[in-house]
């Protein structure tokens, strides 16, 4: 029986590339937020966001934290709004971490990075490729779950894609951005639930609504 075999492909691609794995591909065209504008959020989630298909455009219980339930929007929002309000066309925001009910990680920029979509599917199924983005979340940010991710073999050999840049006062810009989508269930999150900004806190003011 025939095996028709995306990574194998994939593979072979990279090798035909000059890459000398498919890991070096992978972070060649991986794109992360410059550790400057992450400090800046000191590794929180931004959004009092989780996903919740079923619900989304609700403020929910969960856990007893009230939550704005979404699909992959906020997170959409946070990564592509730090960096500068990218327009990305074939390109996929993915969680390092998987958990998308952890409110703690769901809208950290610590956990996001953007690959083009053809290799996306990598950051959730492939191991060597999941504990390669853990490990450069960790060397830019310092950010892990229990202990840290193994370094690579030839780490040091690594070329990733350069950091764009974003805003050098990251909640002013994203103040901006929200107030130009008031309606989203971003702009509304803020409103109803507060941010990372004030603390998470509704009774706080956020400035501009």
């Amino acid at each position: 029986m025939f095996n028709f075999n995306g990574k194998v492909i994939l593979e072979d691609i990279a090798r035909e590339a000059g890459f000398s794995n498919l890991s070096m591909l992978v972070a060649r065209y991986t794109l992360f937020t410059h550790p400057d504008i992450v400090k800046q959020t000191n590794n929180e989630n931004i959004f009092q966001i989780v996903r919740d298909f079923k619900n989304r455009g609700k403020i929910l219980n969960y856990d007893g934290t009230m939550l704005m339930a979404c699909d992959n929007t906020g997170p959409q929002h946070a990564f592509e709004w730090a960096n500068g309000g990218i327009k990305k066309t074939d390109i996929q925001i993915n969680h390092i971490y998987t958990d998308s009910m952890n409110v703690k990680s769901y809208t950290s920029l610590a956990n996001l990075c953007a690959t083009p979509a053809f290799l996306a599917k990598l950051t959730d199924t492939d191991e060597e490729i999941k504990n390669l983005l853990m490990y450069r979340s960790f060397e830019l940010y310092g950010y892990h779950f229990g202990n840290p991710p193994t370094k690579p073999e030839n780490y040091q050999n690594y070329v990733w894609h350069e950091f764009l840049s974003g805003p050098a006062n990251l909640e002013k810009f994203l103040l901006q951005r929200i107030s130009e989508c008031p309606k989203s269930r971003t702009a509304v999150s803020v409103k109803e639930l507060g941010w990372l900004f004030n603390d998470y806190s509704k009774s706080k003011k956020v400035s501009g609504f």
